[in-house]
């Protein structure tokens, strides 16, 4: 089912298991699934706590204006 979704959406799954059933236009697709130099050079989400208050109360008031 996970490559079913993936295979649909064109998004990448992290589901080990579904590798062998996703269409191999998408496996070899670099950016649905960048080479592991890009990923290495990459920046990840920082988790800001209960400072996401704060940052949802930004956005509402940029979408308001």
């Amino acid at each position: 089912m996970n490559a079913d979704i993936a295979n649909t959406t064109n998004y990448p799954t992290s589901n080990a298991a579904a590798r062998p059933f996703l269409k191999p236009e998408n496996l070899n697709n670099k950016a649905i699934y960048p080479p592991a130099e890009v990923v290495a050079k990459s920046e990840g989400m920082v988790d800001v706590g209960d400072a996401t208050r704060h940052y949802d109360e930004a956005w509402i008031k940029i979408q308001a204006a």
